[in-house]
């Protein structure tokens, strides 16, 4: 059953008030109740079962959500083979991007649990503008700061990516030397037992054939 508006005030003022909220999440405290009111009636208080879809990678919606109760999974593409998993809770913020650009979504946002949320049109969001500018001014600004901090974030994860590119490619490199000289190893020690009078004619073409290939693949490694 949706939660109504008024349980929905004192469960944002029970959460703000206990402070339990990280950085990046919506800041209801910034909107005195009348102004809360008046968003939350304009806006839609929608429920979702857990792993139900909340937003579908390049769907074309654009409304803001604003998670009250739950949690939610945003599962960003990173390459065709990755991804980026995010879990958000009481006072997240998903869908922001494409409400301030119109544009396609750019990640799929699961329930990770049964949730609540605030979902803000555009529409609804111009018709709290015309009622109360100052607190949509504020509103924006509070997306804005959001963005700001994922966008820190992402710059983050780069960097670490980068160092693990490099890490992984050092390693790849450790390991490609150390095989090419186990090779070099290898092939030497089958030449010169290659040397030894002691072999039958089937047992030396053997080894002819196993030296030339240690020898091309040697060669493929150096390319």
């Amino acid at each position: 059953m949706t939660i109504t508006i008024e349980d929905l005030i004192a469960t944002i003022r029970s959460q703000h008030q206990n402070d339990s909220l990280p950085p990046q999440s919506f800041r209801f405290d910034a909107f005195d109740n009348e102004e809360l009111r008046c968003l939350l009636e304009v806006a839609e208080i929608k429920d979702f079962s857990t792993g139900e879809p909340v937003i579908k990678l390049s769907d074309d919606s654009t409304d803001l959500y604003i998670l009250v109760q739950g949690q939610v999974e945003i599962i960003v593409p990173i390459t065709q083979e990755r991804t980026k998993t995010l879990t958000l809770g009481p006072g997240g913020v998903v869908g922001e991007v494409a409400f301030l650009d119109g544009e396609s979504r750019s990640a799929d946002v699961l329930a990770a649990s049964p949730c609540s949320v605030i979902r803000v049109s555009r529409e609804s969001a111009h018709k709290f503008g015309t009622i109360y500018p100052n607190a949509s001014v504020r509103l924006y600004q509070q997306l804005s700061t959001i963005l700001a901090l994922r966008l820190r974030r992402l710059d983050l994860f780069d960097a670490t990516e980068i160092a693990r590119d490099e890490e992984r490619k050092a390693l790849a490199l450790e390991l490609h030397d150390e095989t090419m000289a186990e090779l070099t190893a290898l092939t030497m020690e089958l030449a010169i037992l290659g040397l030894s009078g002691d072999l039958d004619q089937e047992l030396q073409v053997a080894l002819k054939d196993a030296r030339d290939r240690l020898k091309q693949t040697n060669i493929r490694l150096r390319e």
